[in-house]
């Protein structure tokens, strides 16, 4: 989802207290996504850094909050 996408989707589907793990194109644009959300109340939030790795590596992400987020607006 797009970084502009981004708020409203968390706002729907994530509670303000789970932990939450979040990764994206490039570590600047998890942490871009991971700040915007902090803003606004998610406080456990978890940069995986490494960017689309993550993803391509298949760590797994199961019962856990994971979504990616592309770097534009």
């Amino acid at each position: 989802m797009s970084k502009g996408e981004l708020l409203g989707w968390a706002r729907s589907h994530l509670e303000c207290m789970r932990d939450t793990y979040l990764y994206g194109e490039t570590n600047r644009c998890t942490a871009e996504a991971a700040d915007q959300l902090r803003r606004v109340g998610y406080q456990h939030m978890a940069e995986l850094l490494g960017g689309l790795a993550w993803q391509k590596a298949q760590y797994p992400v199961a019962g856990v909050s994971a979504f990616w987020v592309r770097c534009d607006k």
